[in-house]
């Protein structure tokens, strides 16, 4: 063989396999979608049964280094019959590799690189790195799913790992030869005598391990280990609770106080006779009384107590979100932290209203059929109850009430953003409040202005906060925003309103030549300037080639409402009529329009930012340009086949944060079928994949 390397020998071997096709590496396959997609292809090509077994990688899930070593373990996708590609990998075995995985049709095959080494001597260090490397990897194991065990050792072999601790020259791999044998129940007393002058050498950022492994084999030098640990502060919290000794409660006080570890301190102390709820409380005070410094800290604490105060406090026969509840409304706890503890929890409503939704799949969702794994009637009334708790700790703590969610949170943005009034509801004040909060970010602020803009619910009263900071909301964008900018609906506002700020903002931002600022600057020019040279620049840049999908898609918003302005024309048709003049090729720049029409949709609130395959608010959108009898077929055909790019239709239970339910998803199949049916006299429309 011309070359030697792992890359050569394992891409020869599996090449030559006579019984699956493999698909060789290539850099332009950047996804595990693709090697199952070329790969069928490649049967197909070549004649094969539909059914013929296939393996294969793609370019980021390469091990390879650039010499062709092979670095780590290969992940090894495949489909067809999983025997016959297990057979064809095991193949590499004679040549120096092992093979895991596969015991199922959905877990992916590895291959490592393996070594025989015949004795514990330096000479074989090389050969000792290889094989441990591939003992001590807790990743891979042999049997069933239910039954994983760490690959077996061979003939010989424990004999010889113990040989290796009691090898001075062998201290490169001590590590790995002792997790070898921990992990199989193979490690003596005298293994740790053998590790005592180095040990801290040989397990620079995990001593608790040693230390936990000689106190359970009962080893006379135990104490000192963790002792030792505990004065440095390097006891981690499994030996914390193997010790169990007074010192050990003092340390886990230690942490607990800042946020960490505090399930450990809690059993920690009721081992020494002190109720979980008697600790907790005790704990609350004393975090109250030592309020800290740094809001990460106080956040972490936040989040250790709402961890284990439902349990500690709560009825043992209701559930943690039941309990957590009664936690935000219990007296016994610092107001303060209640109202911390709600604020770090803010995403429950949103995980119950996902749960609920699954729920309504069944069988003909992800989940399997059957009971679901929680009461449905207490996650509605948990819902109900949530707000009113969450208040009832703000008030105590004299803070303002609850905006319905965690402005300063992207995933908790992204789902106020598609549950839109459903949260405004009973939040108002508490969205009016957050826009006077000195330390509110732009995108917590824009957020908020956009729920309260869209439920009418945006006062001229509501911006004072803003009117003498709105230059600090000038900043460029967070990734992936769901609403529109802070300064663009804020500005909207002030125009409405007659305000004169509205031109001096507008004129502002107008006049910055930041790259960042170029689709806020679209879309103002769209709404408040603009002449025949501005919708000239706004028209080149919706249709170029050449910028970003954020820029283009804000130059084509920009040119629809310009025009809407000149015309009187709704968005809409102002977008088809722009679709129609664009040049079909490539299709993305037409895209940009009917991405604009789905976006302005819905005049009272419109969506910003690209379409959201899985956003309720986008598909509907979408649906909603395609329904419209008053545009032209071919611009609601591609509305239409914009709808069938979004998940919420193939994959209703999938989409996140929140779920939707399989009513809804059932609706809204039938209103695409519909408007298909209704297009399909003009226009051949072609059918998405979710029949």
């Amino acid at each position: 063989m011309a070359s030697t390397t792992d890359r050569a020998v394992v891409l020869a071997t599996l090449a030559q396999a006579a019984d699956i096709v493999f698909l060789e590496p290539s850099e332009q396959r950047v996804t595990q979608d693709e090697v199952h997609h070329d790969a069928r292809e490649l049967i197909r090509r070549r004649g094969l049964p539909a059914g013929t077994p296939y393996a294969g990688w793609h370019t980021q899930a390469s091990a390879f280094g650039p010499d062709g070593s092979l670095q780590r373990p290969q992940r090894v996708c495949f489909g067809g019959d999983r025997e016959v590609v297990g057979r064809a990998l095991r193949r590499l075995a004679p040549l120096g590799y092992a093979v895991f995985g596969g015991r199922t049709d959905t877990e992916v095959f590895t291959i490592v690189k393996d070594a025989r080494p015949t004795a514990a001597e330096p000479a074989q260090l090389a050969g000792l790195r290889v094989r441990l490397r591939l003992l001590a990897d807790p990743h891979l194991t042999v049997g069933e799913p239910g039954d994983r065990r760490p690959a077996p050792l061979r003939d010989g072999e424990e004999a010889l790992l113990h040989v290796v601790l009691a090898s001075a020259g062998l201290a490169p791999v001590h590590r790995q030869a002792f997790q070898a044998l921990l992990m199989r129940g193979l490690l003596t007393g005298d293994d740790v005598d053998q590790l005592l002058p180095t040990w801290r050498v040989v397990f620079p950022s995990d001593a608790s391990t040693f230390a936990d492994a000689a106190l359970r084999l009962g080893h006379p030098a135990a104490g000192r280990l963790v002792s030792e640990l505990l004065a440095d502060g390097a006891a981690s919290a499994e030996l914390l609770l193997a010790w169990g000794r007074p010192a050990a409660l003092v340390e886990a006080r230690q942490r607990a106080l800042g946020g960490e570890d505090v399930p450990v301190h809690l059993e920690l102390a009721a081992r020494q006779g002190t109720p979980p709820a008697v600790s907790a409380l005790d704990l609350a005070a004393e975090m109250q009384a030592r309020p800290a410094t740094d809001p990460a800290v106080q956040r972490r604490r936040a989040e250790a107590l709402g961890a284990v105060l439902p349990t500690a406090l709560g009825d043992p026969a209701s559930s943690r979100a039941r309990n957590l509840v009664r936690v935000l409304r219990d007296d016994r706890v610092p107001a303060r932290l209640r109202a911390d503890i709600a604020q770090a929890r803010a995403d429950l409503p949103v995980h119950l209203r996902s749960a609920l939704n699954l729920w309504t799949h069944g069988s003909a969702g992800v989940r399997p059929p059957g009971e679901p794994p929680f009461d449905p009637g207490d996650a509605r009334a948990v819902l109900a109850d949530w707000s009113d708790a969450v208040d009832h700790a703000r008030r105590a703590a004299g803070l303002p009430p609850w905006p319905g969610f965690d402005p300063e949170d992207n995933r908790s943005r992204t789902a106020a953003a598609e549950l839109g009034d459903d949260l405004v509801a009973g939040h108002v004040a508490g969205l009016r409040a957050y826009l006077g909060e000195p330390a509110a970010s732009e995108p917590g602020l824009a957020a908020c202005l956009d729920l309260l803009s869209a439920a009418g619910e945006l006062r001229v009263a509501d911006l004072a906060p803003l009117r003498a900071r709105w230059r600090e909301l000038f900043v460029a964008p967070a990734a992936y925003p769901t609403a529109p900018p802070a300064l663009l609906t804020f500005v909207r506002a002030l125009r409405d309103a007659g305000d004169p700020l509205a031109g001096t903002v507008a004129e502002a931002v107008l006049a910055d030549s930041r790259a960042w600022s170029e689709p806020l600057r679209h879309v103002l020019t769209g709404e408040f300037a603009g002449d025949g040279a501005d919708a000239g620049r706004l028209w080149a840049a919706a249709t170029s080639t050449s910028v970003a999908a954020e820029h283009h898609h804000a130059a084509a918003q920009g040119f629809v409402l310009l025009d809407c302005r000149r015309t009187g024309d709704s968005p809409r048709r102002a977008a088809a009529r722009a679709w129609a003049a664009a040049d079909p090729r490539p299709p993305y720049v037409r895209r940009g329009f009917v991405v604009c029409a789905a976006a302005l949709s819905e005049p009272r609130r419109p969506l910003w930012g690209s379409f959201g395959s899985r956003s309720l608010r986008w598909l509907t959108a979408a649906l909603r340009v395609a329904e419209d009898d008053g545009l032209p077929d071919g611009f609601r055909a591609a509305a239409l086949l914009l709808a069938r790019e979004s998940r919420v239709l193939s994959h209703p239970a999938e989409v996140r944060p929140v779920a939707v339910d399989l009513p809804t998803a059932d609706h809204l199949r039938a209103r695409v079928d519909r408007a298909a049916t209704r297009i399909a006299g003009t226009r051949r429309v072609r059918r998405g994949p979710f029949r």
